[in-house]
């Protein structure tokens, strides 16, 4: 008897032993996986003038990373990539519309315009998820909650790009804030191609 509960005891403890390490591997596992969905994006920035470019700042919303040139030279362009995230455990970003943006400005005309240019990411009808270029005067964002005004519109020398005829773009309310679905949101695509902000020379 006392044989049988000496080796029920060992095989209870490698039982346990072996059930903690499994569950180690879970919650490991478990801490690093990714959040839903989550996937890069990009945009450029072409610099069609004769004087270089700032990126002076870059703000987003259920946005994990932003990689923005600091620098771009006359006739050069810059890719702008962000990653967005559906992570709901931190930023409650699960199905929530998503944007990255940018602000500017010449090399010797720091008050040439003030405002904010960049790419929304938004779900719509029929679980796709769709895209869109805005402008606003005033932009930030904590990550998740942001505050803005739309001002007037972005100067003509301004030109925002897509892969369909270029209209892709209005204020930041309507191309981010307003609710729309693929339906009546002609300016959205589900394609990503072509997407820029051409700068030329005021």
């Amino acid at each position: 008897m006392k044989m049988f509960n000496k080796v029920f005891r060992n095989r209870m403890t490698i039982f346990c032993r072996i059930s903690l390490a499994a569950i180690g591997l879970c919650c490991l596992l478990m801490g690093v996986s990714p959040a839903w969905a989550e996937q890069w994006h990009q945009f450029d920035v072409i610099n069609n003038s004769s004087r270089g470019i700032n990126i002076v700042g870059t703000v987003g919303r259920c946005v994990t990373e932003i990689d923005a040139p600091g620098f771009i030279a006359a006739g050069s362009r810059g890719t702008i990539k962000w990653h967005d995230t559906d992570n709901w455990f931190v930023m409650n970003c699960a199905g929530r519309d998503k944007f990255a943006g940018f602000s500017f400005r010449f090399d010797d005309d720091p008050d040439s315009w003030p405002g904010w240019l960049g790419v929304t990411h938004r779900e719509l009808s029929g679980s796709d998820w769709y895209n869109g270029q805005f402008y606003a005067y005033t932009l930030s964002s904590d990550g998740w909650s942001f505050t803005y005004a739309d001002g007037v519109p972005a100067p003509s020398w301004i030109q925002p790009l897509c892969s369909h005829g270029n209209d892709c773009s209005g204020p930041f309310s309507e191309m981010e804030v307003d609710n729309k679905n693929s339906y009546n949101w002609q300016r959205s695509y589900r394609t990503e191609d072509g997407w820029a902000f051409q700068i030329n020379n005021p």
